[in-house]
C-alpha cells in the first residue's frame, strides 16, 4: 500500500487526512466523493497504512451480481464485521466502494452501524455520485471531496510508463483527469502493439511467432482483438490503393506495410472475409485461443499457397 505523501493528485484530501492523524481526530465514518479513477480507494488504503492498520484488518465491499448493487446481505456482513475486534491492529478498515449502489433497504441496514460504531472500526465509503447516497448516510459521515487531476499530475503519474512521449500526451488528453482512464489508454496502446506484431508475424509467414503471441490475448476482449486485426489488414489494402497515410489505423506502420506483399488485393479480400468469419464464431462461446488459432492457421496457409504459386 502507498503512503499518503506518495499519491499523485488531490493534495487537499491528503492534507485533510494527514491533519486528522496529526491531531488524533479520525472520524469513524468517511465518505470520499468525486470523479471516477482519481484515487479515492487508493487514498483510503494509504490512510489505513498511516493508521498502522494491517492488511488482514482491511475488508473491501463492492457491488455484486448482475444488478451490480450492494445487497442487504452484504450490508449485514458490514454490520457484523463492524462489531468484531481487529486481528492485529488497533483499528480495522471496512471499505465500501460505490456506496451510491446501495438499495434504500441496504442503506438503512447500514445506518445503525454508522450511528453506533466501535472505536476500533473505521468505515470509508467511496462514490462518484454523492447525490445518490442517502442523506441520512451523508449526515453521519465526514465528507472528503476529490477532484479530477490536472494534466500535469496525470503526466507525472505516467512518467514511468513505457509509452512514447507522443502516446503519453494522448493518454493525458484522453484521461479527463482520471488515472483510471489514463491507464486504460495505456493498456489499449499495449493491445494495439501486440495485435500489430501478431499480424506482422502472419504476413511475414512466421507461424511460430504468430501462434506464440496468441497466448497474449487469452484474457483480452476477443471482439476488440479481431477488430484491430481487421484494421491491420484493411491498412494493407489502403497502402496499395491510396497515398493518404492519414487513412491508416496504424499510421506508424506505413513504411512496414510498403514492404509487405505476401497477399494480393483479391487475397486480402479473402483474408478480411476470414476475419469476419472469426467474428461470427464468437457466438459459439469458443475460447479466445481457439478462435485465433483457427484464424491464424487459415491465414498462414493462404499466404503459403500464394508463395508456392
Amino acid at each position: 500500500m502507498q503512503r499518503l505523501k506518495d499519491i499523485v493528485g488531490n493534495s487537499q484530501a491528503r492534507t485533510y487526512l494527514s491533519h486528522m492523524i496529526e491531531h488524533n481526530r479520525v472520524h469513524h465514518t468517511l465518505l470520499f466523493h468525486g470523479p471516477q479513477g482519481v484515487g479515492k480507494a487508493t487514498y483510503a488504503l494509504a490512510f489505513a497504512r498511516e493508521l498502522d492498520i494491517s492488511p488482514v484488518d482491511i475488508t473491501c465491499f463492492e457491488p455484486e451480481g448482475k444488478a451490480n448493487i450492494h445487497t442487504i446481505e452484504s450490508m449485514q456482513q458490514v454490520k457484523k464485521a463492524a462489531r468484531e475486534h481487529p486481528f492485529q491492529s488497533d483499528r480495522k478498515l471496512l471499505l465500501i466502494k460505490e456506496a451510491d449502489k446501495m438499495l434504500p433497504s441496504s442503506a438503512n441496514a447500514l445506518l445503525k452501524t454508522l450511528e453506533e460504531p466501535l472505536d476500533s472500526t473505521l468505515i470509508i465509503l467511496t462514490t462518484t455520485k454523492i447525490e445518490q447516497v442517502l442523506e441520512t448516510i451523508q449526515s453521519r459521515a465526514c465528507l472528503v471531496p476529490f477532484r479530477a487531476l490536472t494534466h500535469e499530475e496525470v503526466d507525472h503519474f505516467l512518467s514511468s510508463s513505457e509509452m512514447t512521449q507522443e502516446q503519453r500526451a494522448k493518454a493525458v488528453k484522453a484521461s479527463q483527469g482520471s488515472i483510471q482512464k489514463a491507464l486504460a489508454f495505456e493498456s489499449e496502446i499495449a493491445v494495439e502493439r501486440d495485435v500489430s506484431n501478431f499480424c506482422k508475424a502472419i504476413v511475414t509467414q512466421d507461424p511460430q511467432e504468430a501462434f506464440r503471441m496468441i497466448q497474449v490475448f487469452e484474457e483480452v476482449d476477443i471482439e476488440h482483438v479481431l477488430t484491430l486485426v481487421l484494421h491491420y489488414f484493411r491498412d494493407l489494402v489502403l497502402e496499395r490503393t491510396s497515398d493518404d497515410t492519414s487513412l491508416l489505423f496504424f499510421p506508424e506502420n506505413a513504411v512496414v506495410y510498403a514492404s509487405m506483399r505476401t497477399y494480393t488485393l483479391p487475397e486480402l479480400s479473402d483474408v478480411i472475409q476470414a476475419i469476419h468469419e472469426a467474428y461470427a464464431s464468437i457466438e459459439f462461446h469458443l475460447k479466445n485461443r481457439s478462435i485465433l488459432e483457427g484464424l491464424t492457421a487459415k491465414l498462414i496457409q493462404k499466404g503459403m499457397s500464394l508463395s508456392i504459386s
